[in-house]
């Protein structure tokens, strides 16, 4: 009997479903946050569970890279913002992160969002 075909992708404990990825590459995926704190929050997430930034492959690193790149561009246009987003990961426990593999929050700034910040 062939196997069946995968139909998600493991992040830490959740099993995100394909239909839920919008882009789907050989390391890496980027999904909606399902906890955002703005609109158009997105993750772009490591496929293989790493913990650490450092643990990626370079190969894993610049097609993770990429990603965030072409994500922050895709938000820019489909939210109509001028140029700004928050580009943040939090690389390991002590530093917030809550998902035990990298990740990157790309975040459209939409004025006073994170005036707390600045």
């Amino acid at each position: 009997m062939p196997k069946p075909i995968q139909q998600f992708v493991q992040f830490g404990p959740i099993q995100l479903p394909y239909s839920q990825l919008f882009i789907l590459r050989r390391h890496v995926f980027a999904t909606v946050n399902l906890k955002p704190v703005a609109p158009g929050h997105v993750l772009v997430c490591s496929k293989r569970p790493v913990k650490r930034l450092y643990d990626m492959t370079e190969v894993e690193a610049v097609e993770f890279w990429i990603t965030v790149q072409e994500v922050a561009k895709v938000i820019k246009y489909f939210h109509n913002f001028k140029t700004n987003c928050h580009v943040s990961i939090q690389d390991g426990m002590h530093a917030g992160q809550t998902i035990p593999s990298v990740h990157c929050h790309i975040i459209p700034y939409q004025g006073k969002d994170f005036d707390i910040l600045s």
